[in-house]
Formats: structure tokens, sequence, C-alpha cells
């Protein structure tokens, strides 16, 4: 018996967020060593990182991983001293189905590995021990890939992203 995927008895939803905001400041070298100091305060990483000025501005961009904990916290944090939030966009997506599926999809491997190795060490020809062992191998690249499939959506759900754009604020008169 394999439980549906969406069930809503799971007992750990398995949500991925992300956040993509512009915001217009003042000094764009400033806010993006603020963020890359604040980030890694909060045990996050900054994957990417630009700042690059043109004739009449200063754009900075920057892609975050933050624990999923502090999602919330960080992009308030983001948005704090700005002079405008030009916009905002925070999404998420609920791989709890995937997991569930990946999970279901590993035990079945594993048993069936533990299935052919109980049937190669039973083996008495020749033959039949290197059909199994290439079956065995086989089977064992299907868990390595299945287990690094389940690691990256472990790895996704912890670790949410967000992009930042900084652009200088023109003076208005």
């Amino acid at each position: 018996y394999f439980p549906p995927a969406d069930d809503v008895t799971t007992k750990e939803r398995s949500v991925v967020r992300s956040a993509s905001m512009e915001l217009g400041v003042d000094d764009v070298g400033a806010k993006v060593t603020e963020a890359t100091a604040y980030v890694a305060s909060i045990n996050g990483l900054v994957t990417n990182s630009s700042v690059n000025k043109y004739e009449k501005t200063v754009v900075g961009s920057m892609q975050i991983r933050v624990p999923e904990a502090k999602f919330d916290e960080a992009v308030a944090w983001l948005q704090q001293n700005v002079k405008e939030v030009i916009s905002l966009s925070v999404s998420s997506y609920d791989q709890t189905g995937q997991v569930v599926k990946t999970k279901n999809r590993l035990e079945d491997l594993k048993i069936q590995e533990a299935e052919y190795q109980q049937l190669l060490d039973e083996a008495e020809t020749t033959a039949d021990k290197l059909r199994l062992q290439r079956q065995l191998e086989q089977i064992r690249q299907q868990i390595a890939n299945w287990q690094d499939q389940e690691q990256q959506m472990e790895d996704q759900a912890a670790m949410s992203s967000i992009y930042v754009s900084y652009r200088k604020q023109a003076f208005k008169l």
C-alpha cells in the first residue's frame, strides 16, 4: 500500500519558497554590501552578485539562498531602509507529492536490491551470477539517482531563493 502523494495527513510538507524584488536605493554598492553581511549572519549565502554602472544609473543584483526558517525575515529585512519597493513577488511550490513518490520508489528499489542480492548469493552458475550482478548494478544505479533527486528536493526546501535587484533612485524635482 502506498499512501496518495497528496495525502493531507503527510506529517511534513516540502515547500520550495522564492521571492523576487526590485528596490530603489540611494547607494547600490552599500546596499549590496549590507545585504551580503546580513545573509551571512543568518547562515545564508550569496550565489551571485553584481553592481553595474550605466550612463544614468547604477544597478545591482543578487541571488541569495537563505534557510527556509529565515525566509520571511530576510524578505522583510531586504525591504527596510530603501527609498522604494518597486516590485515584490513571493511564490511557493509544494513538492510534497514528489517527495513521497521519490521515497516510495527508493523503498521499492531497496527491496528489489535485497531480493537480487539474495538471488546472487544463491546462484550456482557463472552465467546466472553475471546476469544477476548486471541487474543488481542497474538497480543500485537507479537507487543512487533517486537518492540524488531526493537530496536535491530536500536542499531546495531547506534553502529558499531570493533575487534582489537594486536600482539607484533618480532625484525627483
